[in-house]
């Protein structure tokens, strides 16, 4: 577990969504018809994940608000991504376009990186 913050000071976990999504926006740029499907979902979900990974196992108030703070992020890209048209490739889903898709798979990075922050330690990896 890491050490309380002090005033000021700030936290490095805050930074992996928006580098993961700066990346997908770079790729859509340079890639209009390509998909990348698994974008949104890293970008919403890595934040609870390296939230856990650097502060221990968070409360659910705690998962659900990085979770959260993952998909306002995926939302904003997807929402600029859709607006300058570089969204166009196709989508995995049955039904929608890869702007649909982005904001589905996003919603589904943020629960499953909402619920790995929440996670209790598997006891085979449990210090004894």
């Amino acid at each position: 577990m890491s050490r309380p913050r002090t005033a000021g000071e700030r936290d490095p976990t805050i930074y992996t969504s928006g580098v993961v999504a700066a990346v997908w926006v770079v790729l859509a740029w340079l890639n209009p018809e390509s998909t990348y499907h698994l974008a949104p979902v890293l970008a919403a979900g890595i934040f609870p994940v390296a939230q856990r990974l650097r502060h221990g196992r968070l409360r659910p108030v705690q998962a659900a608000g990085a979770g959260a703070g993952g998909y306002l992020n995926v939302l904003v890209v997807t929402g600029l991504l859709a607006w300058i048209d570089k969204l166009q490739g196709p989508s995995l889903l049955p039904f929608g376009s890869a702007a649909v898709e982005a904001l589905v798979f996003g919603a589904v990075g943020a629960l499953a990186g909402a619920a790995l922050a929440f996670a209790p330690r598997p006891r085979a990896l449990s210090r004894r």
